[in-house]
């Protein structure tokens, strides 16, 4: 085996590599608890513990003291929220690592957290120094169980990518495949572990102390750690991975795909998969901005059409949410490589989301009312989604939710607007921002969702500013539609040329079985010789007669008991106004009207009367509830013998 040294030129568009594996994610943050055990923060050494607990002390009384002393000052509210977000964005990058990641999840919180504070910490990047390549060897050696060598015939010693969870390096393997190789970092779980556990605590604290928490809480944290636990399983992603090149085989002509994977020569420290060339749609946008049209043409000699791109990637996105198992939860545009020819590779799969068959639907519904433009419809999904919602006002929350979604309806549809109104950022922006007014959190499912829509549908508005990403979804229905209808005649002229396949005799002996049991109960039901239909209506009848009989004694029972409370009430109201105001008890009332009509009180006869009159009505109203109640168990247990 060599170690190589290779020097990279990004700028080149037909040699422009760009690894399978993105630098490790950036955008989402990582766990404690792993698939594969627990990871206690004790694991870290105790002086470390006691360094990390105070760089994040340290900077959190910073933030809180300079917080402070500028809301004294003349300072308008939202000059205090901008310079606030720079300062979290900057206490998040000298920190690093889970503060990073933290902030990148907090950037899309927009349900929770001031929008300042989200445009701040927006592209923020996750970049650290690389691991030494000696540690390097020795976690591959360790993974593999054989020396290096037998695996690999090269591998560049400098990272092609470095960041918080690992450094992803270029190789060649014995039998001379290119493959990216993603390491994980020794120790980092329990690193975020302790960090994790450091936030939560200190969070804890703010809110006893009464402290401002940044819009942040426990909530928050424990969902970093669900996301996390899933990035620092690299055998999962690669999983994730292969799925979704295997989903969109189905549908070839979007063009869509991701890199092979070594399943042989990952774990959950270590990812092999295919090395993939091509043009970083990152670095496209870039250089369209740029340079303009001269690089358009370029990207034209190599096949590569950026209309194109734009329109495919929506309808991937579509095909992903309404086919797929899953669907990409963090499609940013370093994640992205165009190959020559166009075809689309989409690289780390280490956030994933998966939205529920009632949500698919609800989000089909919600697309199609677009078309019909019943902005309504669309709100009324879109809360459909987020049920079950706590008690607030729903009245006023749907009626801010179309006040906005009607203006960027408008926007999408206008044909003077802007590159970004065409697109559902202002949608989804303002539905984040009425749940933050409304104190409702999104749900998790829900937010991947929503940021996987932002950042397609904002890649594919900067590529074709006339896109329509409804218009898109039309078009990839009416496509799914012609694909299903394409595989029924496929299954159907095979069936006829071949005969039917173990699936479908399978089913076909099922729906005989069903079959017969449905005419053995039929004809066992109509060979009965005690059925007779007038025995059935009488009996019907009788039922229903009863069940009317008891409704109306039992409206009589609650007559008579409005009798007796108004009685009492009336009577307080005109002898005794004190106890009326009072409001005494019902209970109190047989007792006080033998006392009164011992002292020959006439208006205590009176009342007497009233009450005995209405609690006779309904002592005999009881009777004859119980007494239906004994003739209607007894005529059915007749009917069943």
């Amino acid at each position: 085996m060599t170690v190589t040294t290779t020097t990279r030129h990004p700028g080149s568009l037909a040699a422009g590599d760009v690894p399978h594996t993105a630098p490790p994610r950036s955008s989402s943050s990582e766990t404690v608890s792993a698939p594969w055990g627990r990871v206690d923060a004790a694991s870290v050494g105790v002086w470390a513990q006691l360094r990390r607990v105070g760089a994040i002390v340290r900077h959190v009384t910073g933030f809180l003291v300079r917080s402070r002393l500028l809301r004294v000052t003349r300072a308008t509210e939202q000059e205090v929220l901008q310079r606030e977000g720079q300062w979290i964005r900057e206490s998040a990058t000298a920190l690093g690592g889970t503060f990073v990641k933290l902030a990148q999840q907090a950037s899309i919180r927009r349900d929770v957290l001031p929008e300042a504070y989200c445009d701040a910490l927006d592209g923020l990047q996750d970049a650290v120094a690389p691991m030494s390549f000696h540690t390097v060897q020795e976690i591959l050696e360790r993974q593999w169980g054989r020396p290096l060598a037998s695996v690999v015939r090269t591998i560049n010693p400098e990272p092609i990518g470095s960041a918080s969870v690992g450094c992803v390096y270029r190789a060649e393997l014995c039998d001379g495949t290119d493959v990216a190789v993603k390491v994980r970092r020794p120790g980092i779980a329990a690193s975020f572990a302790l960090d994790l556990s450091v936030m939560e605590r200190l969070l804890r604290m703010m809110q006893l102390l009464g402290a401002p928490t940044l819009g942040l809480s426990v909530a928050m944290i424990e969902e970093l750690r669900q996301v996390l636990q899933e990035e620092l399983d690299f055998r999962s992603e690669l999983r994730y991975q292969d799925l979704f090149r295997r989903a969109f085989r189905h549908w070839k002509a979007v063009r869509i795909t991701s890199p092979h994977g070594y399943y042989d020569l990952s774990d959950t420290e270590v990812m092999v998969s295919e090395y993939v060339r091509g043009v970083s749609l990152k670095e496209m946008l870039v250089r369209l901005r740029t340079e303009g049209e001269p690089y358009r043409q370029q990207l034209t000699a190599l096949g590569i059409d950026p209309r194109n791109i734009a329109r495919r990637l929506v309808r991937g996105l579509n095909f992903q949410i309404h086919e797929c198992p899953f669907f990409h939860a963090d499609p940013h545009p370093g994640n992205i490589v165009v190959q020559p020819g166009g075809q689309l590779v989409f690289l780390d799969f280490g956030a994933c989301g998966v939205m529920p068959e009632r949500d698919r639907r609800l989000l089909m519904e919600m697309n199609q009312r677009f078309f019909e433009g019943d902005v309504v419809g669309m709100v009324q999904c879109v809360t459909g989604i987020m049920e079950p919602l706590p008690r607030i006002d729903t009245n006023a929350l749907t009626a801010a939710l179309e006040r906005e979604w009607w203006r960027g309806y408008y926007g999408i549809i206008s044909r003077h607007a802007e590159w970004h109104e065409r697109t559902s950022f202002r949608l989804w922006t303002v539905l984040m921002v009425t749940l933050r007014q409304f104190d409702i959190p999104l749900p998790s499912r829900m937010l991947k969702l929503v940021r996987a829509t932002l950042l397609y549908d904002t890649v594919a508005a900067q590529l074709d500013p006339d896109i329509n990403v409804f218009r898109e979804f039309l078009k990839f229905t009416k496509a799914a539609a012609k694909r299903r209808r394409r595989a029924i005649r496929t299954a159907a002229f095979r069936q006829l040329a071949l005969g039917p396949d173990d699936a479908v005799v399978d089913r076909t002996y099922q729906v005989g079985r069903v079959a017969r049991r449905v005419l053995y109960r039929a004809e066992k039901f109509l060979n009965e010789p005690d059925i007779r239909l007038d025995a059935s209506i009488d009996f019907v009848v009788g039922v229903l007669r009863e069940f009317w009989t008891l409704g109306v004694t039992m409206f009589a029972t609650a007559s008579s008991l409005w009798l007796v409370s108004y009685s009492w009430r009336r009577y307080l109201y005109l002898y005794d106004r004190d106890s009326y105001r009072a409001g005494e008890r019902l209970i109190d009332l047989p007792g006080r009207l033998a006392r009164e009509m011992t002292e020959g009180e006439p208006h205590a006869f009176v009342a007497a009367c009233a009450l005995a009159i209405g609690t006779w009505w309904m002592l005999t109203n009881l009777l004859g509830i119980a007494e239906r109640l004994r003739r209607l168990f007894r005529q059915q247990n007749v009917t069943q013998e």
